[in-house]
């Protein structure tokens, strides 16, 4: 898939809940950190796994792993992203 392609798939929202699982290691806390259910969240991440081709993450017991595409993916959304997931967030420590 190109890139263009691939940018025209992905949302803001998706990757700011992303950022949030990603930091958490947890749906039900990175939707409670952003107001969101624990569906909503689980259907934002499943809709970026659907536009990227491949998972972000894996539950092991009851424990969620990152996969190596989610640390890619959280590496280049922050430097991308820093100043809009810091605007007002101060305090949920980016």
């Amino acid at each position: 898939m190109s890139s263009p392609n691939l940018l025209n798939r992905l949302t803001f929202r998706q990757l700011q809940v992303f950022q949030a699982v990603h930091r958490q290691r947890s749906y039900s806390r990175a939707a409670e950190q952003l107001g969101l259910t624990q569906p909503a969240v689980s259907a934002q991440i499943r809709q970026l796994e659907l536009a990227l081709g491949q998972p972000l993450f894996r539950y092991t017991s009851k424990t969620l792993h990152t996969l190596p595409a989610a640390d890619t993916l959280a590496h280049s959304t922050r430097e991308i992203f820093w100043p809009a997931f810091t605007a007002g967030n101060e305090s949920i420590g980016y």
